[in-house]
């Protein structure tokens, strides 16, 4: 690139926005792998921006040293975001503190908890003199008054705990704190209404409280004249908010591909935008029309919460308007790129947001694909051909990432999309009518409502009906990577406009050679069976108060032992949130094995999603049943898929291979009865041993199960591993247990309860036995492997792994 005249540089610069783009986004990445401190980074950028306008004066090419300087730039961004970000608050961490400030936005809210985040002005110990700092945190109130409404800017002061929020607790699992830190937070802070003080006065930005103010008139105004449906589903359309949708309707949105119609995005700000001119356009100049319809956008960005995705459309369509103001061309792709360098700029932590990659990718689809499809649906009647090839290109663009996220293939996303679009075309326009009498009164928007209402009903109810289809949605295996970077040459060539000769025997059948290459040879190691070298491994994830046990013999076989349990009162499903994305994360196709230890809500409340979202080969239990609803969903989702079933008792063995032994210690065949808890003394205990490595599983298995093991049996109970029966419980740990099993590594499998878990007795003696010991409540998911002799611990909060005996 040559730094020729003004108009010459500034064009080329303007062109090379989409490389820059990419190598600011490429240094924000990589600053997250590797720590480089500020100062290094701000000493090579002055260096090589240096250069580069040494280059550039001299007229030299400066391309390649300008994507050095943005990936530094990029880098530097995030190193600076997240000392904003964390420094203020940083010595308050992990101590009792009193923090006051404002109410900066309500998240959700019921009679059990309120969730909002919290703007902090000041910061002080008990009983010392506050320090003004300026910081947002994640407030957690519970058994919050009946009548209370928090608003935007309502002061507040809070007295508890500062709590530093967890990062990534499980492989392949969700980053709390990377999505926190996405919205500016820092920590997190759980007290109950007593804890809570309301202060006089308000605080915060007056425009942000117009728009919390206007976002209630218009909810207010949807509830008012609509049934709660179609209001909980106008609500996502109009304002992105889901938390009133009906589940059913949620989950068919996504099983179509149609999540993007409930996140404010590109659909409607293009129409909020095609609002504004119509409004504008009897406007005599056309600076002032293009101004206010900017100006309009910007207002519906601030009303719908400000995400990555209106963002994204909002920044797009002011660069579009400038460009046409200025008698210029204006390039979707460019304009692209500079909205992602704005929002990257200003919020890093963007970049690792799901709703920003998915907005990017898919616009990204539709601007480079579009004009190739449209150009191939020639035959079509233009009314189909423009929507079917916009729609195509952007399902085509967020395959890789839904696939890899979700292992969801929404089928019918094409004529889904084809069909809703237009609807929600109507209800957006019928919709932005009621917005803007809302605003004046509730009474206003009533005929706008009540037109509205067959074209929610039938954006209710036709996603409904499509996603009932046997059809709608599958979930294939795990691909490797090979196979998506082919998949992204092939879109990259079809959107360069390269033709491709598939009618050339010898390259279709090179192609289908190379794809089930890539496709089946990770699976080879398994088909083949034998050790190949491969080690036993043992994860155990952690699913918070509960227990899940991933299990992965040399041979390749996949077993999971449980599937944790959300907290009462809670909707958190374990095993979407946590198992499934594990199980992803290994690209495991199937399970082998599924085992239930025995029916309790915290071994069995992720099931349901695990069997919905991957196949099972086979089924293990105890045989003892429960009539709670998770339950019955689990033997239902068994019936449905037809999976042989197992029922377990003392003296059954399991081999999975040569050396690999799943062996079952208890409960007899006759069931323990009349005991404190029956339940949890007929939980399966199992030994897994892989020649001279042995792990034993206790789950909740408590004294009189462990006595009559001791009493018994004492001799198999030896093990260089130890799961902790029943999550530390003191009724479940004994002295003459540990000296049975022998364990040097114990592992507690453990969250926040109010039951005392683990209790300090059991901890005495597991210290006493100087056993190494790992709690997912603090060291997250604790992965073991061994070659059959040796073995190593590796945590996955703990920089290193720690090795075995």
């Amino acid at each position: 690139m040559q730094m020729a005249g003004r108009g010459e540089g500034e064009g080329k610069t303007v062109e090379a926005l989409p490389p820059l783009a990419v190598a600011f986004a490429a240094g924000i990445a990589l600053a997250r792998l590797y720590l480089a401190p500020v100062t290094w980074l701000a000493g090579f950028l002055l260096v090589l921006g240096s250069v580069t306008l040494w280059l550039g004066v001299r007229r030299k090419t400066v391309l390649g040293p300008m994507l050095a300087v943005f990936l530094l730039l990029g880098a530097l961004s995030l190193r600076i975001a997240e000392r904003e970000i964390h420094a203020p608050l940083e010595n308050f961490l992990g101590r009792q503190v009193v923090l006051s400030g404002y109410v900066h936005r309500v998240q959700s809210g019921d009679d059990k908890r309120v969730v909002f985040l919290f703007q902090v002005e000041q910061a002080a110990f008990p009983g010392e003199e506050p320090a003004k700092v300026r910081s947002r945190i994640r407030v957690s109130v519970f058994r919050p008054p009946a009548a209370l409404v928090l608003t935007y800017g309502q002061r507040l002061r809070l007295s508890g705990e500062l709590v530093v929020p967890p990062g990534q607790r499980n492989p392949g699992g969700f980053n709390y704190a990377s999505f926190l830190a996405g919205e500016g937070v820092s920590a997190t802070f759980a007290v109950g209404w007593q804890a809570v003080e309301i202060l006089p006065g308000r605080g915060g930005y007056f425009w942000l409280a117009a728009a919390e103010g206007a976002r209630g008139r218009v909810k207010e105004a949807l509830t008012r004249w609509l049934p709660p449906p179609e209001a909980g589903l106008a609500a996502g359309l109009l304002l992105g908010e889901t938390e009133q949708l009906a589940v059913p309707t949620e989950e068919a949105y996504r099983l179509l591909g149609l999540t993007h119609l409930l996140s404010v995005s590109g659909v409607h700000t293009a129409f909020v935008a095609a609002f504004a001119l119509l409004v504008t356009r009897r406007l005599r100049q056309k600076l002032l029309a293009a101004v206010l319809a900017a100006v309009l956008v910007l207002g519906y960005v601030l009303l719908t919460g400000g995400e990555a995705p209106v963002w994204r459309s909002a920044i797009m369509l002011w660069l579009v308007l400038a460009a046409r103001h200025l008698g210029r061309e204006g390039d979707g792709v460019r304009a692209l790129a500079a909205a992602a360098l704005l929002m990257l700029f200003f919020r890093p932590h963007w970049l690792f947001s799901l709703s920003f990659q998915l907005s990017f990718l898919a616009t990204l689809g539709i601007l480079l694909l579009t004009p190739r499809l449209q150009a191939n649906f020639s035959r079509l009647p233009r009314f189909l051909a423009g929507p079917l090839a916009v729609t195509l290109g952007a399902q085509l663009a967020v395959l890789p990432l839904q696939l890899s996220l979700f292992s969801l293939l929404p089928l019918l996303s094409v004529p889904a999309n084809l069909l809703c679009v237009p609807l929600v075309g109507v209800f957006m326009w019928l919709g932005l009518l009621a917005l803007v009498a809302a605003l004046f009164s509730p009474l206003l928007a009533a005929p706008f409502c009540l037109a509205a209402y067959p074209v929610l009903g039938a954006l209710n109810e036709l996603p409904n009906m499509l996603a009932a289809l046997p059809f709608a949605a599958v979930r294939p295996p795990p691909l490797p990577p090979v196979v998506w970077a082919g998949y992204f040459l092939l879109l990259g060539l079809f959107a360069g406009g390269v033709k491709i000769c598939w009618t050339r025997p010898r390259l279709v059948l090179a192609a289908l050679v190379i794809l089930n290459l890539a496709v089946f040879t990770p699976f080879w190691g398994a088909s083949l069976g034998g050790g190949s070298g491969r080690p036993l491994e043992v994860v155990f994830l952690d699913v918070g108060q509960g227990l899940s046990v991933f299990i992965r013999t040399p041979a390749g076989q996949n077993i999971l032992v449980d599937a944790g349990g959300g907290r009462p009162g809670s909707n958190f499903d374990p095993g979407e949130r946590i198992v499934l994305p594990y199980l992803r994360s290994r690209r495991v196709a199937s399970l082998d094995l599924l085992v239930l230890t025995h029916p309790s809500e915290d071994h069995h409340g992720g099931m349901p999603a695990v069997l919905s979202g991957i196949a099972v080969r086979r089924f293990a239990s105890n045989g003892e049943t429960d009539d709670n609803e998770t339950f019955l969903a689990v033997r239902e989702l068994l019936a449905a898929a037809a999976v042989p079933e197992l029922v377990l008792s003392g003296g059954d063995r399991l081999l999975f291979g040569e050396n690999v032994v799943l062996e079952v210690l208890s409960p007899p065949l006759e069931k323990i009865r009349h005991t404190v808890d029956d339940v949890n003394n007929n939980a399966l205990v199992l030994r897994l041993s892989f020649r001279d490595f042995s792990l034993l599983l206790t789950s909740d298995a408590e004294r009189e199960a462990l006595d009559r093991l001791l009493h018994q049996q004492p001799g198999r109970l030896s093990a260089d591993v130890l799961q902790v029966p029943h999550h530390g419980s003191r009724r479940a740990m004994s002295a003459a247990l540990l000296e049975a099993v022998g364990a040097e590594t114990a592992v507690i499998s453990v969250g926040r309860n109010t039951y005392g878990h683990p209790h300090a007795e059991a901890l005495l003696l597991l210290q006493q036995k100087e056993s190494a010991i790992f709690r997912t409540d603090l060291h997250g998911a604790v992965t073991i492997r061994s070659d059959g002799s040796g073995w190593t611990v590796e945590p996955q909060l703990s920089p290193a792994a720690s090795d075995g005996k």
